[in-house]
């Protein structure tokens, strides 16, 4: 009998990885396996470009054939430039710099004293205040991502400036608005913002997501995360077929036909409704929709390689 799935869409934290943030042999060698047997096999994360590559690059043989890094906003295709990462831009789907000063400058105007981090597509993270960063550490947050990345300190009329520089940026992943006020939570943030950037995309053609951010204080202080609307792991695996990938052939992939996919957390939901077959790890956090969205739940965590545990299954059915 011959798989009916040829593709598998994988998230790394909290699915592949394990609680440590390690590959598992096991996974791995399943991912390879599945490789050998005509499939193609894809990481869908919201991280960051440099560590999707680095994991990419601890699975042997070239077995990841694509990367859907940042929830959807940039698709990378393996390819031979070695003098960069190894990895070329098959597309990119982020709100462009200038409209992300034109979305501050709103932003500005309507909660005064607000501050932002703003994460672009390539350099270095800036934020608009000292206090984003002391309030993210407070309780731990951000704290490792800082130390390891420390991001440009500006104000929001040097942040505006330099996002209008387009040789500088060309395009912003997305923007963590922080209340000018402490107690202000991202729902009330929310709000206030949705009415201003709902008309902004009717005066400008640019569709906006709003979403409360998972990050928030005890106090009840909270964010709201800013990127462009409709983008999400789904969409970037559809477009893996629109794009005429010659990997990305089979009948109906851009409908999820044909799909595995693995997720555990809410910027996952719609990949695992889209593709025909889904699945989560038994310890998926109870209040981020993965277990409601998934079809399968595991009775594996990620601590236990449950990846490993379906690719084998399925392999093994296909060999009846």
């Amino acid at each position: 009998m011959t798989s009916p799935y040829h593709g598998i869409a994988t998230d790394l934290d909290g699915t592949l990885l394990d609680t440590n943030s390690k590959l598992s042999s096991q996974n791995i060698n399943s991912l390879i396996k599945f490789k050998e047997n005509g499939g193609t096999v894809v990481i869908a994360t919201g991280r960051w470009r440099d560590f999707t590559v680095d994991i990419a690059s601890k699975i042997p043989n070239n077995t990841v054939d694509y990367l859907v890094v940042q929830d959807g906003g940039l698709i990378l295709e393996r390819g031979n430039d070695y003098k960069n990462d190894g990895w070329t831009t098959l597309q990119i789907n982020m709100p462009t710099s200038i409209n992300v000063a034109r979305a501050i400058s709103l932003i500005s105007t309507y909660v005064p004293n607000s501050v932002f981090g703003i994460f672009p597509l390539s350099g270095q993270n800036m934020v608009s205040s000292q206090t984003y960063m002391d309030w993210l550490t407070e309780e731990g947050f951000a704290l490792s991502m800082f130390q390891a990345n420390p991001p440009l300190i500006l104000n929001n009329n040097e942040i505006e400036t330099l996002l209008k520089d387009t040789t500088t940026t060309s395009h912003i992943s997305w923007l963590r608005i922080l209340p000018g006020e402490r107690g202000t939570t991202g729902e009330q943030l929310l709000q206030i913002l949705q009415p201003i950037f709902d008309k902004d995309a009717t005066q400008h053609g640019t569709g906006w997501d709003l979403k409360v951010s998972d990050w928030k204080l005890n106090d009840g202080t909270g964010a709201v995360i800013l990127k462009l609307a409709n983008v999400n792991k789904a969409f970037g695996l559809r477009q893996l077929a629109t794009l005429k990938s010659n990997k990305v052939n089979w009948e109906n992939a851009s409908n999820g036909k044909g799909w595995i996919t693995f997720g555990d957390n809410w910027n996952d939901l719609e990949m695992l409704e889209w593709s025909e077959l889904s699945v989560c790890p038994s310890n998926s956090p109870k209040d981020k929709g993965a277990l409601e969205a998934a079809k399968v739940i595991s009775k594996l965590d990620n601590d236990q390689s449950f990846v490993a545990d379906v690719i084998e299954t399925e392999l093994a059915k296909s060999r009846l």
